[in-house]
Parts: structure tokens; sequence; C-alpha cells
């Protein structure tokens, strides 16, 4: 399965940077939800240090956090996909370091309660909830304890909001 939808998303990725079509900016679902003027919700900015995004296709929604000076990390289903993505970051910031390694919202190479936000817009792929409370667990794992979790898509089953409540660390807006 996982090589069958890295040979999409390949073809996809390489297809968009062969024709320069590319998302040059972040998603503005993500900056609202990060930068809105939010009552109940609010990130201290200036102690993110260890940002990621799960599925960070051409690494766009990185752009902020990288210019907050924080260590930005991406994952991406494919090698090619994140070779593609580091080279499009690179060009825009030749003096940053941004890792951006393979793996899965089911599986993210990196050591437990590292990251201080984790964005994703990956779980809507999902086919099954089985796989969508892996990839929770997963994102669980890696957030550091009472850090958060960014998805940034719009959820709308009630089934599926109430499941979530058992991840404690993670809140999805």
């Amino acid at each position: 399965m996982l090589k069958t939808e890295s040979k999409k998303w390949r073809h996809f990725h390489k297809t968009r940077v062969r024709t320069n079509q590319f998302p040059k900016y972040p998603q503005e679902i993500m900056l609202k939800t990060i930068f809105g003027n939010q009552k109940d919700f609010r990130i201290n900015l200036s102690k993110l240090s260890n940002v990621i995004d799960v599925g960070c296709g051409f690494g766009n929604d990185l752009i902020p956090f990288i210019d907050l000076d924080a260590k930005t990390y991406g994952v991406e289903i494919d090698k090619d996909i994140c070779q593609i993505a580091k080279k499009i970051l690179k060009k825009k910031y030749p003096n940053k370091k941004i890792d951006i390694k393979v793996g899965h919202n089911r599986s993210i190479p990196f050591k437990n309660n590292f990251f201080d936000l984790l964005i994703t817009n990956t779980l809507h792929y999902e086919e099954n909830l089985k796989n969508v409370h892996k990839a929770l667990e997963e994102y669980s794992r890696v957030i550091k304890k009472k850090n958060i979790s960014i998805s940034q898509q719009q959820v709308t089953s009630i089934f599926f909001l109430n499941r979530l409540k058992k991840y404690q660390k993670i809140s999805i807006k």
C-alpha cells in the first residue's frame, strides 16, 4: 500500500515542479490556526524550537517557522519528494538547516517527545479509522508532553471527533 501511495505522490510532485505549479506560500488554514487571533487557542511562538510538518509536500507550510528561526522538520512518503522539498526550501533559505526525512504519518522517523508543534493535513487521506488511530498515536509519541498537533482539515464526523478525545496531547483545530 505505501509503495502505491509513494508512487502516486512522486508523480504528482514531479509534475507540479516540472510545470512550476507548486505552492510557494503556506496554506491559509494553517496561518489562521497558528497565527490568527483565536481566543481559546494560543501558541507561544517564541518558545517553539522544533516544528514538524507531517506530509510536508513542497515544504510551504514550514516557511513561517523557518522565518521564526525554529528548527524545522518535514516528513514525506517518498525520497524524491523529500529531495524536491529540500531543494525548494534551500533555494529560499540557503543558510538554514531544514531536515526532511522519508516517513509516513503512521511512522515518523524521529525520537519520542521531540517536537513542540506538529502540523499536518494527512489524516483525510486515510482509508479507515484504524489508520487514523495509528497516525494520532504516532503524533502523540513525537510531541512533547502538553504540546500540540494541528490537523488542517475540516472534520465533520461526530464519531470521528469523539474518538479523537482519547489522545490527550493532541488538539485538533
